[in-house]
């Protein structure tokens, strides 16, 4: 079985292949040798899953502010995908 491109493998997968190394890595019987080597590729896989995460914010964030920002209603952007609520009043179901 072939390996997909690099530019088409999903985010979803890379971060599969991360798991999958930590897991390996934290098995007992891995070789000393071998979970170093594993660690570095790790480590490259994280960094490449935080500047694609970085960029998948940044879409959401333009996506989410752009009505606003066109319009020059929004002068400080809402930055949070979902804002919080606030604390519920008194008898009102937390959801929990």
């Amino acid at each position: 079985m072939g390996r997909k491109p690099a530019e088409t493998v999903s985010f979803e997968e890379k971060l599969k292949q991360l798991e999958d190394i930590v897991a390996e890595i934290e098995d007992p019987n891995c070789p000393l040798e071998k979970a170093i080597d594993l660690c570095a590729t790790g480590m490259g896989l994280y960094a490449e899953l935080s500047e694609r995460l970085t960029k998948l914010e940044r879409k959401v964030y333009e996506v989410k502010n752009l009505k606003a920002l066109a319009e020059g209603k929004e002068t400080s952007p809402v930055m949070e995908l979902f804002p919080q609520n606030e604390t519920p009043e008194e008898g009102e179901d937390d959801g929990f």
